[in-house]
Parts: C-alpha cells; structure tokens; sequence
C-alpha cells in the first residue's frame, strides 16, 4: 500500500520494486543521505572550474532522483548535467540553485513519504 505524498506519485516505483515498500522507504533513506553530498561535490567542482566533475555528480543526483520519477528534480539535474557538458560556466550557478531547490523538495516528499510509513 503506498502512502500519499502530495506532489509525489510513488505507484509506479513501487511497482519496479514489486510492491516492496521496505526497500521504497530505505532507497528514500538513502536519497536522503547522498543528496546533499552529491549537491556540496557540484558546488564545490564548481568554484575549481571542474565542469566534468560538476556533470558527473548532477548525472548520478539525476540517477537518484529518477529511481523515484521525481521530474522536477530530474529536469533540474539534466540542466546542471548539460550545462556543465557544454561548459556554460555563466549558467550554472543559477542551474545548481534551481537543483538545490529540486532536490530538497524530493527529500521533503521522501521525509514525509518515510513518516507516513512509519
């Protein structure tokens, strides 16, 4: 049984773990966690002008935030990802705001998801 979040629809990634709302809840965990270091590793590749560390933390924060068909934060990632491929410096930090913004709003969905479950 899936608990609602608003703004969230977890059926269907409920249904690629076979209704296992166990390991739903501990992949949410683990967003939790590896969110913001995946966010400091962008910021921080940023400021050393290293844009291909910068697109390969967005694509592994845009893997996350897939596994759970969060598309804001998807979108969000896919823009920091292909700015940084195309080396639009001058875009990125408004890029990585919109991100950060994205993927705290999933992290609130899955906190609440998490609650809701308990």
């Amino acid at each position: 049984m899936t608990h609602d979040v608003p703004d969230l629809d977890l059926a269907a990634p409920l249904a690629r773990l076979r209704g296992d709302e166990t390991l739903l809840i501990e992949m949410a965990g683990f967003f939790a966690e590896d969110y913001p270091v995946l966010l400091e590793t962008v910021r921080e590749r940023l400021k050393a002008g290293d844009l291909a560390a910068v697109e390969r933390a967005a694509h592994s924060l845009k893997g996350l935030a897939a596994t759970f068909d969060a598309e804001p934060t998807i979108s969000a990632a896919s823009d920091v990802e292909a700015a940084a491929r195309d080396e639009q410096s001058d875009r990125l930090p408004r890029l990585v705001e919109t991100l950060d913004a994205k993927a705290q709003w999933l992290a609130e969905r899955l906190a609440d998801y998490r609650r809701n479950c308990s």
